[in-house]
């Protein structure tokens, strides 16, 4: 019995860190998508992201919380990002105008942040941002997401075609991870996430890597523009 209580932990936390990937990788490409950024701009971002987020997990399991919570990107701040960055055209401005917006929102966020936690100010905070007002944003966030996921997973081009084996391939494992959540046993369900990651993870390296695709080691890991 604690052999296998051992496993079950074993696999969730592998889950897990599955999970806190992926979500780690999607926030850097989907607001890299929405500002139009060079790709050079957005792996930066993307090691970026995964190097602070590994390190945000470390100090919140050593001196933090300790509990079982996603630490990564905030999905407010993301939806955010992505509104401003498909809004643009239609305002007038540049991405280089809303960039420049969403950095000094962000640094007085931070400010106003450590004033309301300094001053025990959460309490009225609550009483402005109640729970139906959150829920509204994040239905309308959710919309807003639905956009850009189902643009990537059915593979539309810039030409608004849709690649028809990635699209055949996304469905089937959004099939498969329901499948096995609703109708698998029990200890198949709670790992239904992580056998979907793998399996999109197998065809995808197998059927879908680009013709003579190989990793380049002069690469650095970190590239900043001058």
């Amino acid at each position: 019995m604690k052999s296998w209580r051992s496993s079950v932990t074993l696999f969730s936390s592998f889950q897990w860190l599955f999970f806190i990937f992926a979500n780690t990788v999607v926030v850097p490409i989907s607001i890299g998508a929405a500002f139009d950024l060079p790709p050079n701009v957005t792996e930066m971002t993307m090691r970026s992201s995964l190097i602070f987020t590994g390190i945000a997990c470390v100090f919140q399991g050593w001196k933090g919380h300790k509990y079982p919570l996603m630490e990564g990107h905030s999905g407010l701040l993301w939806g955010v990002m992505l509104n401003l960055g498909l809004s643009a055209p239609s305002i007038g401005l540049g991405y280089a105008e809303i960039g420049g917006g969403i950095a000094t929102g962000l640094i007085a966020a931070g400010v106003v942040t450590i004033i309301i936690s300094a001053f025990n100010l959460i309490s009225h905070v609550q009483k402005i941002f109640t729970p139906m007002v959150m829920t509204v944003y994040l239905f309308l966030l959710t919309f807003q997401l639905i956009f850009v996921f189902f643009k990537g997973m059915l593979g539309i081009t810039e030409n608004g075609e849709i690649n028809i084996p990635v699209s055949f391939l996304s469905v089937g494992i959004v099939l498969l991870v329901s499948i096995l959540k609703i109708k698998g046993p029990r200890t198949i369900s709670n790992f239904s996430i992580l056998i979907g990651i793998m399996v999109g993870w197998i065809f995808t390296s197998c059927y879908f890597r680009r013709p003579g695709w190989k990793w380049d080691r002069r690469v650095p890991l970190f590239h900043f523009s001058h």
